[in-house]
């Protein structure tokens, strides 16, 4: 990947680097990213929407950079010294 003005852009793969050559780049088993679904309150989703395009970042982004945040917090705690009893 090359960073452009802040942005990555991915350089299309070789069939034979594909998980799956004999699909399409395009079939979802050959995305290198995948789809996460979800449903949620209405009123999260609309504060969602604000906020990245106040921060005028992408969802995609925004989503991933949270749960990352999430799972190093929860290493961390896991991590941590327990106390003594």
């Amino acid at each position: 990947m090359v960073a452009l003005a802040e942005r990555k852009i991915a350089f299309p793969r070789r069939p034979e680097e594909l998980p799956d050559p004999a699909q399409p780049a395009h079939a979802e088993v050959n995305k290198k990213q995948k789809l996460f679904s979800v449903r949620v309150d209405p009123d999260l989703k609309e504060e969602f929407e604000k906020i990245t395009e106040e921060d005028g970042v992408t969802k995609r982004e925004y989503l991933e950079d949270a749960l990352r945040l999430l799972f190093e917090k929860r290493q961390r705690s896991r991590s941590a010294p327990q106390p003594r009893r």
